[in-house]
């Protein structure tokens, strides 16, 4: 099933980013991957890590691409926007 594909990639990039915490492509995938099993909370929080990480690498292109994201979330979440 599709669900159990979006659980076995959380749990691989789970697994990538124990080994690489300050990867912010892994965090933008783990977001994307939680959003699809419907978990707003988690995909919100590792969306904000992948788009602190840009900022810092002042990687614009990235930046926009988080940005974009986050506010497609706060659309489909909109209980959790603007919480941290």
């Amino acid at each position: 099933s599709t669900l159990g594909k979006h659980k076995e990639e959380v749990y691989a990039y789970k697994e990538a980013l124990s080994l690489n915490p300050k990867s912010a492509l892994i965090h933008f995938n783990l977001s994307i991957a939680y959003d699809h099993l419907k978990e707003g909370k988690k995909a919100i929080y590792h969306m904000q890590i992948a788009q602190d990480l840009y900022i810092q690498k002042r990687n614009h292109v990235k930046i926009r691409s988080t940005q974009r994201q986050l506010k497609n979330y706060s659309l489909r979440y909109p209980d959790l926007a603007g919480e941290k």
